[in-house]
């Protein structure tokens, strides 16, 4: 095969010959003297060969390189020289400037403000520089009108969180639109619980321990320094807003902000408060109420006062329990119940709690998600509620393995509220869909709060044991 680049059907720019299979790139100049006054055509031409039959070739791809003039559009253009091979100093001319107020920079290898330019007399305006230029000098020029300048919203007055000199129990961090409903879960605190106090808005610890920026490194280090404060230092860091890993919406999620973020990946508020980084343990006590909407706390706090308000009666008497697990590992179904099992004979049942317990688990032979109850069963015994549920076995963000698959659907019907603990993984992973925070919105209608405790359950031994010791110090 015989194929040649064609300029305007009659100049063959470039020619080469291939045999079948092969792959070849063409490539020509096209010199300015060959170029028609207004149209120009260029093609690919397949010779005639001496195939009776078929003369294909399968045509890819091309491109085009041209030299211009370099025209601002709107007084604006980003332009380079990619294409040249050597540096030296050369003079550059940008026409179809409207006016002088123009504004140059050289964006790349090295940014610069390019100050040495010169105009022509008369509009539409031509702008000359000179630089040293090649192939990696990249540049941007637009209106000096369209070049934004910060504006000076305020004068920062740094707290100096460093240097408090109050003893504090609880330390509440939230961002600076929920502060007023904060101040009131505060004061609660304060007054129900006997705790000295600490509100921060979570602006002043990036300003101070971030240079600004807002990252959980600040907060980390900010709750450090709370070691350097009058004697003992705070026992509890409460953080109360929300957390997201993408916040600058790539994903279009806009419902979640980083109001208060949490630290790595995957996150852990309990790394925030790891004060002595030889010991690696936290030193405070670390909770979070993922908020994002004004009237979250208000509505939390109203849940945690009638809950403590509330009188005892048989409603505390009542737990429940589910156990889940995947048949593909044997043994885990039934390890899972036993520890439930042994939890409600060690914790429950005995003195001086002389608890009633239900117990729904997963079983094989049948298959069912909850052992030999009905669903009417297990809807009954939710609808009345308890002061407890317990959960074991594999889980999402919002989901366990027993065909439970969002909070709704441990809503009881008493008015009452409930503490749920959860042994699974991601539930209520507050930088993606919150569990936690859909809880908060059910509470503030009087249906339930709830806490969670997440582990992975990949070591069955370990698992078990920390399952015990949690509920027996629960």
């Amino acid at each position: 095969h015989k194929i040649a680049i064609r300029l305007n059907s009659t100049v063959d720019l470039a020619v080469a010959s291939m045999n079948k299979g092969e792959q070849i790139v063409l490539k020509a100049r096209v010199p300015v003297s060959a170029l028609n006054g207004s149209s120009n055509t260029i093609s690919i031409y397949s010779y005639p060969t001496s195939s009776t039959s078929v003369n294909w070739v399968l045509f890819d791809w091309f491109e085009i390189e041209y030299p211009r003039r370099l025209t601002a559009v709107d007084d604006s253009l980003q332009f380079d020289f990619r294409t040249l091979t050597n540096r030296k100093l050369r003079a550059v001319q940008v026409g179809g400037l409207n006016t002088k107020d123009i504004v140059l920079y050289r964006v790349a290898p090295s940014p610069k403000r390019m100050a040495a330019v010169s105009f022509s007399a008369i509009a539409p305006y031509t702008l000359t520089f000179s630089d040293t230029i090649g192939p990696n000098e990249s540049y941007i020029l637009c209106g000096g009108r369209s070049v934004a300048s910060p504006p000076i919203v305020k004068t920062k007055q740094f707290k100096n969180l460093r240097a408090n000199s109050r003893q504090i129990d609880y330390l509440a961090l939230t961002h600076r639109l929920f502060a007023a409903e904060a101040q009131q879960y505060c004061s609660y605190i304060t007054t129900a619980k006997r705790l000295s106090t600490m509100l921060v808005d979570v602006d002043d610890v990036f300003d101070e321990f971030g240079f600004g920026y807002p990252t959980a490194e600040s907060i980390r280090d900010f709750v450090r320094s709370s070691s350097q404060w009058p004697s003992p230092m705070p026992s509890y860091l409460f953080l109360m807003g929300d957390a997201s890993y993408d916040y600058k919406f790539y994903y279009q999620q806009y419902s979640s902000i980083n109001y208060v973020p949490s630290l790595g990946y995957p996150v852990s508020d309990v790394a925030l408060a790891v004060v002595d980084t030889i010991v690696g343990l936290p030193q405070l006590y670390v909770g979070r109420l993922p908020v994002n909407n004004v009237g979250d706390i208000t509505g939390y706090l109203s849940t945690i006062t009638n809950y403590n308000n509330a009188p005892f009666d048989e409603w505390n008497k009542r737990y429940l329990f589910f156990s889940g697990g995947t048949p593909d590992t044997p043994g885990q179904i039934e390890s899972f119940k036993a520890t439930n099992e042994a939890i409600i004979n060690s914790n429950v049942m005995p003195a001086p709690i002389g608890g009633l317990a239900a117990h729904f688990y997963k079983t094989t032979s049948p298959q069912s998600d909850f052992g030999p109850y009905t669903i009417q069963q297990v809807h009954e015994a939710i609808n009345n509620g308890a002061v407890f549920i317990s959960y074991i076995g594999h889980s999402g963000t919002q989901t366990w393995d027993n065909s439970i698959g969002d909070p709704t659907q441990l809503q009881n019907t008493q008015g009452r509220f409930t503490l749920v603990s959860d042994f699974g993984c991601s539930t209520a992973k507050f930088l993606s869909v919150s569990f936690l925070l859909s809880a908060v919105r059910q509470a503030r209608s009087a249906t339930s709060v709830i806490p969670l405790s997440a582990s992975r359950p990949s070591r069955p031994a370990s698992l078990r044991l920390s399952i015990r010791r949690y509920s027996t110090t629960l």
